[in-house]
């Protein structure tokens, strides 16, 4: 009875959102670098060019793409859990598509954290 009720809770949780599941399961929506900004999906698929790629304080490989208009949005991998991309190369990145505004500077941001998946465009 406990194996099953504890079976029926992690399908309930993984239905909501509450228990992670592989990147392979997951559904990611097509949106471009510009409809991130106005999008409400959470997890999301864009497609770009590495233009820049850093370790931030944590050790998290911290990276921005862009496309053919200039704009270009941030991405967070998560330490131990991805290879560095390389710059210049274009890829689809998949991940939680998280936006918050900053006050003092009058904008908000939007960035791909944590990126689950980078596939190379073929």
């Amino acid at each position: 009875m406990r194996r099953e009720l504890l079976r029926i809770i992690l399908t309930v949780a993984s239905l909501v959102g509450g228990v992670s599941a592989s990147p392979a399961d997951l559904r990611y929506y097509p949106e471009t670098i510009d409809s991130l900004w106005t999008s409400t999906k959470v997890r999301v698929q864009i497609t770009g060019t590495v233009a820049a790629v850093s370790l931030d304080d944590h050790r998290n490989i911290t990276f921005r793409i862009g496309d053919t208009h200039g704009h270009f949005v941030g991405c967070v991998i998560p330490k131990g859990t991805g290879d560095q991309p390389r710059v210049g190369v274009e890829i689809v990145v998949s991940g939680v598509r998280k936006q918050w505004s900053v006050p003092e500077r009058g904008q908000g941001v939007v960035e791909i954290n944590p990126v689950e998946r980078i596939e190379p465009v073929e």
